[in-house]
């Protein structure tokens, strides 16, 4: 019987070996994850950073942009008005020498 209590008890102390070395690999394992975790936190954080600053370039470069549309929309009206002027002065323009035509061709009448 003492035999049979020994075989048994070699048994367990090699399950209980078997089950330590399983427990360390798996402790192992857990570390390796943790690590790779760890460095997926430290990637997500750089790519969240980088994100930001990503987003804060374009909201400058929109906010450039309406500047840059609003001065264009300032300068197509100022032209377009400029133009109207423009315009309107060459009418005057050919009218005053239209009159001015006039009246010479008048003089040279009453002077013949």
């Amino acid at each position: 019987m003492l035999c049979i209590i020994e075989i048994k008890l070699r048994r367990l102390k090699r399950k209980i070996e078997d089950e330590e070395f399983a427990a360390r690999a798996l402790k192992k394992e857990r570390e390796e994850i943790r690590e790779i975790i760890s460095g997926y936190d430290e990637n997500v954080e750089k790519y969240e950073e980088e994100i930001k600053r990503l987003k804060e370039t374009r909201d400058e470069y929109r906010k450039k942009l309406q500047r840059k549309n609003e001065i264009i929309d300032t300068l197509e009206a100022e032209a377009k008005s400029r133009g109207e002027e423009i315009e309107k002065l060459t009418q005057e323009l050919k009218q005053r020498g239209e009159s001015v035509k006039e009246k010479s061709h008048k003089n040279k009448k009453k002077s013949k």
